[in-house]
C-alpha cells in the first residue's frame, strides 16, 4: 500500500524555499508507485507567486485540491515533509520530517531547537547548517522547580544538498565584456546590488567592469556597470 505523504511548503512561490519544495515534489513523483502525494501550500513572506502554466503547475494545483478534499473528510497522512524555517514546523502525521536551509550564523535560536525536537528527523542542505543544529546548546533552569535544564537538538540531522536545476538549452546572453576580470551578480533588489558593487569596488579597486543580472518577474535583464577610476 502506498504511503500518504503530505508536503507542506511554499511550492507556489518564486522563492528559494519554493524551489526547494518543488524539488522534493519532483523526487516523490519519481516514485508514485510508493507514495500518494498531497500538498499544503504556504506563503513565503512577500514573495511573488508562480505564473507559469505547465504540466507541473497543473499537477500541483490538482494535488492541492485533492488534499483539501481529503482533509475535509478527516483523512490522515502517514508522513509529512515540511520545507520551511523550523519555527513553522507542526505535527501533521505520525512521522514528521523538517526540511530547512538552516541558518548562516553559528547558533540557532531556542525556538528552532524546540520545534526541531518535535520532528522525527531534520534534513538540511550543508555540513555547516547540520553542525549549527547539533552544536547549539542552551542551559537554564526550570522556573517552577529550579532544576537545571539543557536545550539542544535531540533528533537526527541529515544532509541533502540544495538542488541544482539542469537545462537542456539556454539562450545566449548578449553581453560584450570590455575587461578581462569581471564579476557577475544575481539580485532582485537594485539597491542591494549597488551595495555589493560598492563593496567589491573597495576590495579590488575601481577598474573593473561588473555585470549585474537584475531579476524581474518574467525575465532576466542584464544591467552593465562600469566603476570608473
Amino acid at each position: 500500500m502506498r504511503k500518504k505523504v503530505v508536503v507542506r511548503a511554499p511550492v507556489l512561490t518564486r522563492s528559494g524555499y519554493g524551489e526547494h519544495g518543488r524539488f522534493v515534489l519532483r523526487a516523490l513523483r519519481e516514485r508514485e508507485d510508493l507514495f500518494d502525494v498531497y500538498i499544503v501550500p504556504i506563503p513565503w513572506g512577500q514573495t511573488g507567486w508562480l505564473s507559469v502554466d505547465n504540466e507541473e503547475r497543473k499537477w500541483m494545483d490538482e494535488r492541492i485540491k485533492e488534499t483539501a478534499l481529503y482533509a475535509q473528510k478527516g483523512g490522515q497522512f502517514d508522513v509529512s515533509l515540511q520545507v520551511t524555517i523550523p519555527n513553522e514546523w507542526i505535527a501533521m502525521a505520525p512521522i514528521n520530517i523538517g526540511i530547512t536551509a538552516g541558518i548562516e550564523t553559528t547558533k540557532v535560536s531556542p525556538a528552532w531547537l524546540e520545534k526541531a525536537n518535535f520532528m522525527n528527523k531534520i534534513i538540511t542542505i550543508s555540513e555547516h547548517s547540520k553542525n549549527v543544529f547539533i552544536n547549539s546548546v542552551y542551559h537554564g533552569s526550570n522556573k517552577e522547580t529550579g532544576q537545571p535544564m539543557t536545550l539542544k537538538c535531540e533528533k537526527q540531522v541529515d544532509i541533502m544538498h540544495y538542488p541544482v536545476k539542469l537545462y537542456d538549452s539556454l539562450p545566449e546572453l548578449d553581453i560584450e565584456l570590455e575587461h578581462d576580470f569581471n564579476f557577475i551578480m544575481v539580485a532582485q533588489n537594485f539597491i542591494c546590488s549597488w551595495m555589493y558593487i560598492s563593496t567589491i569596488a573597495k576590495w579590488y579597486g575601481h577598474n573593473y567592469c561588473i555585470i549585474c543580472l537584475n531579476m524581474v518577474i518574467f525575465q532576466i535583464t542584464p544591467i552593465k556597470f562600469f566603476i570608473p577610476r
